[in-house]
């Protein structure tokens, strides 16, 4: 009995060390969102395959012409096996009640056999990739892969839409209205045009989100319409209490590592090591004083893997220690470096060490070689707030995206019926 006990303590104690060290990576409880649960998986892509920069196209398709490409690196090089799994999700992203049947006409179970070992990195891994089968009904999904066949060992999940595209969708970027918000602020209005779907109640049975630089976390939900025009089948949305805004924020910060041999913009300096290169970027500052500047074209907080040297330059682009460094005075609160990069996710391995003998904030991240963006966000009581570092300018150039969702009457799930990319 005393042996129970010790070794009921003992793993308390392990676990408890374990979630210290890597609690993002240890909640293992199904998210419907794009999460990462181990760290010996990097750079997921998802992407429709055929476009030549994968990871810079969001994965949204037709659901007639469905072509998504999942892909991501493991560098536990043991070879293990993973399944994939999609899960059926209403417009706020809640698993829905439907069967398999309903939306797939095969088995919900993808085993994920194609896979290389990487060649000529000093840091081995596997890459594995899977063309994502298609499915019967417009909408969101999630990709959940799992090892060896067990759901609960959940690796990763990726979220992913099916649109129709048979709603028209007529939107521009404006000016704000009112105060600070015109200099700080952007505006997106839109009218839809649903003449092709029979839709008794749009008010009640249309939702809208809108959404800026592919990110969920700030995005804007459950818009109601300002004008609705019955006879043309029109639904206005021109907002003037600040509704419809996005903070603009600041282009993003970018450093380039497609060639391991010279000092790629933003880079300080390198070493090439034996194990693994190690390199330091520029040191950044505070911009939030600062006027609104555009040097260099962003690719608004995505990322590139790739090798500009390489003759397969997926296979071939190396894993390397890369340092960042942010020079101002500590903060109240909590620093992270985030975007495409982390997933816009908080954890320990883009939390930011003060370091008071240089006066700066550091972290150092392990990526693979390519071209990258990202920015400094501060946390403090759980709030975060994206232009403490970085400003916010209504002249910055971000992405937008309008999804239009439809539930008729007796769906159990919302079709994807409107999608437009400004």
């Amino acid at each position: 009995m005393k042996k129970h006990l010790l070794w009921l303590c003992y793993l308390c104690f392990a676990s408890h060390l374990i979630a210290q060290n890597y609690p993002y990576y240890q909640q293992k409880n199904f998210r419907p969102e794009d999460i990462t649960y181990s760290p010996n998986i990097r750079s997921i892509l998802l992407y429709p395959y055929g476009n030549t920069e994968a990871s810079l196209t969001p994965p949204i398709v037709p659901l007639a012409q469905q072509n998504l490409r999942l892909e991501f690196d493991d560098l536990n090089t043991n070879g293990t096996r993973y399944t994939a799994k999609i899960i059926s999700c209403d417009k706020d992203w809640q698993v829905t009640n439907l069967n398999n049947i309903e939306f797939l006409d095969v088995v919900n179970e993808f085993y994920i056999t194609e896979r290389e070992m990487s060649y000529n990195t000093k840091v081995p891994y596997q890459h594995y990739w899977l063309d994502v089968p298609a499915v019967k009904i417009s909408g969101n999904y999630v990709l959940k892969v799992y090892e060896n066949g067990y759901e609960d060992k959940l690796t990763f999940c990726r979220r992913f839409m099916i649109t129709e595209g048979g709603v028209g969708i007529a939107a521009q970027q404006n000016l704000a209205i009112g105060g600070s918000s015109v200099v700080n602020n952007q505006q997106i209005d839109f009218q839809l045009n649903y003449g092709n779907y029979d839709i008794p109640n749009p008010m009640q049975q249309i939702s809208v989100l809108v959404r800026q630089n592919y990110r969920w976390d700030n995005a804007i939900k459950n818009l109601q319409p300002t004008m609705v025009r019955e006879f043309d089948k029109v639904l206005e949305y021109r907002f003037f209490m600040l509704e419809n805004n996005f903070q603009g924020g600041n282009e993003f910060r970018i450093f380039d590592l497609r060639n391991a041999q010279a000092r790629g913009l933003g880079i300080d300096s390198f070493k090439l090591l034996p194990q693994r290169n190690e390199y330091y970027l520029l040191q950044d500052v505070s911009r939030r004083q600062h006027g609104y500047t555009n040097i260099f074209q962003d690719m608004n907080g995505r990322y590139y893997p790739y090798n500009s040297l390489a003759n397969n330059g997926t296979v071939e682009a190396d894993y390397m220690s890369v340092f960042f460094s942010l020079k101002t005075p500590q903060a109240d609160g909590e620093v992270y470096v985030i975007g495409g990069l982390t997933d816009w996710q908080l954890n320990n391995d883009n939390r930011m060490i003060y370091n008071p003998l240089h006066e700066r904030y550091e972290a150092q991240l392990l990526l693979k070689q390519g071209v990258y963006n990202y920015q400094y966000t501060l946390v403090k009581n759980g709030k975060r707030d994206d232009v403490f570092f970085e400003g916010t300018h209504q002249q910055t150039q971000n992405d937008y995206e309008v999804f239009v969702y439809y539930r008729a009457i007796g769906d159990r799930t919302d079709r994807l019926i409107g999608y437009k990319r400004l």
